[in-house]
């Protein structure tokens, strides 16, 4: 019952935008998120995100396992964009972009004579050398007319706070083959193929088109993207959805192989992605549509095997005698055994091992027995030992046997009124709820007869705003 709950509030929003959890072995605090549906016929591997917002006050590359514990938060890049998996020289390593964002936009700026846009460019660089190898920027090829985000103010100054964010580049592809790139524009409503020496070969877009994240090359003839029309900008659909593309080069045409609409057909406001996985093919939906798996905040998926030179965290709770353990970044930890110095103080002596516990999520809780110096050790899932955590020392309190005499007795008395406070949190929920839903629908209806007498005129562009 209490994990239906909790996840009611958090679907409605009621913990706030952005929910975080702390931990005892170390400073951190990462974001919780919601898995709303898992099962054996999903994809393995890891989970990757990258949270950023007006609302994330410190954005960190983030890793989760498929039951949303945290592996992995990295806390030393600064605003960051696109974490996934790459390879070089035949091996894999965690990639992403960090730097310093104005906005939604890079720093980088283009002007013009009568004010300044922010302009949209990707460069191919050596990695050894850092020698540039390739650059496309969009106010090379387009203009900024051309785009279909509202002008409103922007560009009317050489400011860099009013410069117009016409083409919004927000992914790109490279074809394994030919060496082509594919990026999607999102305020132009296009998907652009881009040859390995620059010239645009074809363009998917217009107003009718998707207004699209994350478009990837699925094979010669077919890509995929996310549909994110869903936005206060244009509103085209009301709701974010994936779209699997055939084109045809004889005729110049485009084709929708499949849709899959999101249960509840949520809206995702900025960033998400569409990923085929390699050893289904499936997006953890069937081909068909079916969902087998959901997980919320924009996430690719990857293999990952993460091995820390850093040793693992650990703090101790003395009135509880209890010791908290992670490891930042580690995926092999199957558990954790408890040693403690065999002979007193001498921490060069040998260590045996009096008790052993399986990992529980991001942080595990262990017990202590006994007293005198201890340590806590990873063990992977063949046994052996992977790391070790710093000596710590913990001795039997005095009234220790009446303390945990009193918490018992106090967990007694509240039990009593666990079924009457499970009967008012129900009643509570249900009456937030319809509250919720109601006041929506009321803005909705109103929201809906204002946008069919808006529109909006920007120079010589004209924008209707669709309802």
């Amino acid at each position: 019952m209490a994990a239906l709950l909790h996840g009611l509030w958090y679907e409605h929003g009621l913990f706030g935008s952005h929910l975080t959890l702390s931990y005892e072995s170390i400073d951190i605090e990462s974001s919780e998120v919601l898995v709303k549906q898992w099962g054996p016929h999903c994809e393995e591997g890891y989970v990757f995100l990258s949270p950023r917002g007006h609302s994330y006050p410190e954005p960190a590359p983030l890793i989760y396992d498929y039951r949303g514990n945290l592996v992995w938060m990295g806390r030393a890049f600064g605003e960051f964009m696109d974490l996934k998996i790459q390879q070089y020289k035949g091996q894999d390593y965690l990639t992403f972009w960090a730097g310093e964002f104005d906005g939604t936009r890079g720093i980088g700026q283009y002007y013009m004579v009568d004010g300044g846009i922010y302009d949209s460019l990707f460069q191919g660089i050596e990695v050894e050398t850092g020698e540039l190898l390739f650059e496309w920027r969009a106010s090379d090829h387009y203009a900024a007319h051309e785009s279909y985000f509202f002008l409103v103010d922007k560009g009317s100054s050489s400011s860099p706070q009013d410069a117009y964010d016409y083409c919004h580049i927000n992914s790109i592809d490279k074809h394994p083959e030919d060496g082509s790139y594919l990026i999607s524009s999102r305020y132009m409503h296009s998907v652009i193929c881009i040859s390995a020496t620059g010239e645009t070969q074809w363009v998917l877009g217009g107003n009718a088109t998707p207004s699209g994240h994350d478009a990837r090359w699925y094979s010669e003839e077919v890509l995929t993207l996310l549909d994110n029309g869903a936005h206060e900008h244009l509103d085209s659909r009301g709701y974010s959805r994936r779209l699997m593309i055939q084109l045809e080069f004889d005729d110049w045409t485009a084709d929708t192989l499949h849709v899959y609409d999101s249960p509840g057909r949520f809206s995702s406001h900025s960033h998400g992605s569409l990923q085929v996985l390699s050893r289904t093919g499936n997006t953890d939906c069937s081909v068909d549509g079916d969902l087998l798996c959901k997980f919320h905040w924009g996430p690719r998926k990857s293999h990952w095997i993460g091995r820390p030179r850093n040793p693992p965290d650990v703090e101790v709770d003395e009135n509880s005698r209890t010791a908290y353990v992670s490891w930042n970044g580690a995926t092999d930890v199957a558990g954790w055994a408890l040693q403690r110095a065999s002979n007193g103080s001498d921490l060069e002596g040998e260590f045996e091992s009096i008790h052993y516990g399986p990992k529980e999520g991001f942080e595990t809780a262990v017990g202590l027995v006994g007293e005198g110096y201890f340590l806590l050790v990873a063990v992977d899932f063949e046994g052996n030992h992977m790391g070790a955590t710093r000596f710590f020392e913990a001795m039997l309190a005095a009234g220790a046997q009446n303390t945990a005499e009193t918490i018992k007795s106090s967990f007694s008395i509240f039990s009593e009124g666990v079924f009457q406070l499970t009967l008012l949190v129900i009643c509570a929920t249900g009456a937030l709820s319809t509250a919720v839903w109601t006041g929506r629908r009321r803005l909705l209806e109103t929201l809906t007869a204002a946008c069919q007498r808006f529109k909006t005129y920007s120079g010589v562009v004209k924008h209707e705003l669709a309802c």
